[in-house]
């Protein structure tokens, strides 16, 4: 009887890396084109090894193609260059670790470590800088709902910053609030994404007419199998529909939400088509 949308929380995985992107474009630590150490399909930190999900290695990836192949080697060392607190003041802008206001009952914040949270849970001094690299790909401590996945989804494809979900259209739309990143780095990531969906990990949420951008990912639980993840809006070039597809101990994203994803896609702009037809 619990209402996953609003309660259930997951760590989301390889689709927060568009978080890792975009707190490192803004504060100038990782440009468009940075390129790190080449994946080798893991990454030496302190007396941990980091693995790629890709245990071959990516070889040499710039930021892009970091993104469209989601390299975790790259997001490691991307986030080695970012602050705890910046990466968790990023994702509340995106949505994440509060409330997203939906007028529904017993809704949960889900958690957004920051250095404070750390220190109150594992005390100061006691915990190190290397959780900022589990961070960096949407693991470790992080939780969010399918909800909030949803709200950022829609945040980053709108450009809109207070963006919040509504049940029905009757209701007032919320204000327009620009996100306090560059324009430029927005483009970035709906090209990026877009190309995710064209040539990298989301190729089965490909549709025929209509570009769709996206994110997969794979999510680790202590709890059995990997989660899950897709997250995606349409067309990638005027967005109208934001959608996140979440599939409990399910394995792969790309594999097994992307499909789910092209085919809901497929439903609603059919379903938008045949209403303008019959007008």
């Amino acid at each position: 009887f619990m209402n996953r949308l609003i309660q259930g929380t997951y760590p989301p995985g390889s689709p927060y890396k568009i978080v890792t992107s975009l707190c490192a474009l803004s504060g100038g630590s990782v440009t468009r084109s940075t390129a790190f150490k080449p994946c080798t399909g893991s990454y030496f930190y302190g007396d941990r090894n980091f693995r790629c999900w890709q245990r071959s290695g990516h070889g040499v990836v710039d930021h892009t193609a970091a993104l469209v192949h989601s390299c975790d080697v790259f997001y490691y060392q991307a986030g080695l260059t970012l602050s705890l607190d910046s990466l968790h003041d990023t994702a509340n802008i995106l949505g994440l670790g509060q409330l997203t206001g939906i007028p529904l009952d017993s809704e949960v914040a889900g958690n957004i470590p920051s250095t404070q949270w750390y220190d109150s849970h594992f005390g100061k001094n006691k915990w190190t800088r290397g959780v900022i690299l589990n961070n960096a790909i949407g693991q470790g401590e992080i939780l969010a709902t399918p909800l909030q996945m949803a709200v950022m989804t829609a945040r980053v494809a709108s450009g809109n910053a207070v963006l919040s979900p509504r049940l029905t259209v009757s209701e007032p739309l919320p204000p327009y609030e620009s996100l306090p990143f560059s324009s430029d780095d927005i483009k970035w990531i709906h090209t990026a994404m877009t190309k995710v969906v064209d040539i990298g990990t989301g190729t089965k949420a490909k549709l025929s007419e209509i570009n769709v951008a996206g994110k997969t990912g794979t999510a680790q639980t202590p709890h059995g199998e990997d989660h899950a993840w897709f997250v995606c809006f349409a067309p990638a070039e005027e967005p109208e529909i934001a959608l996140v597809v979440l599939l409990e101990h399910a394995g792969h994203g790309g594999t097994v939400c992307a499909p789910v994803a092209a085919n809901w896609l497929t439903y609603y702009f059919d379903w938008k088509n045949d209403r303008m037809v019959a007008r």
